[in-house]
């Protein structure tokens, strides 16, 4: 006598012409496709529920090629940014701030809460240096994170930015 089970893997529901639903048995190769595919798909789905609840670490060095030793009232910041719309600013996701960081590698680490990760979107790091509110290095390229969902490492080079000008003659 053959087991339930395998009588429930060798069937498949099939809608028929008048609407009606009726249990049919598979022949053939789709005797172990369907289960096949149908637990590649359970399987997918377990892994990313539980990925989902698990927060994503970015790590990180940023440096700067000045020889510059930053003052006391200096501020890094590290941002990581979702870069997935054209026409609007950049939302922030997560962020990374340390006062007083004194000097170059700027070691940081960034916590993302998965929640806020949209499918399909893509995710940048932004890193500055502010001295009393003012933008002195910021990185100059684009850097891209989250790629895989996963946690990533990189590595940042800071260029300086030219003070502003305070509309006075020297």
């Amino acid at each position: 006598m053959r087991d339930a089970s395998q009588i429930i893997a060798n069937a498949a529901l099939v809608r028929e012409p008048a609407g009606a639903v009726s249990l049919r048995f598979m022949r053939g190769p789709a005797r172990w496709i369907v289960p096949f595919v149908a637990s590649i798909f359970t399987a997918a789905a377990t892994a990313s529920a539980e990925e989902a609840g698990e927060p994503i670490l970015i790590r990180g060095t940023a440096v700067y090629g000045e020889r510059l030793t930053l003052p006391p009232n200096a501020v890094f910041e590290a941002v990581v940014l979702d870069v997935s719309r054209a026409d609007a600013p950049a939302e922030v996701i997560a962020t990374f701030r340390r006062e007083d960081p004194g000097s170059p590698p700027f070691v940081f680490a960034i916590t993302v809460d998965p929640a806020l990760l949209r499918p399909g979107a893509r995710y940048g790091l932004r890193a500055t240096i502010k001295v009393d509110g003012q933008l002195r290095f910021t990185t100059g390229t684009y850097s891209p994170v989250l790629a895989t969902r996963s946690g990533d490492e990189v590595e940042l080079l800071l260029v300086g930015v030219a003070a502003e000008s305070s509309g006075k003659p020297p």
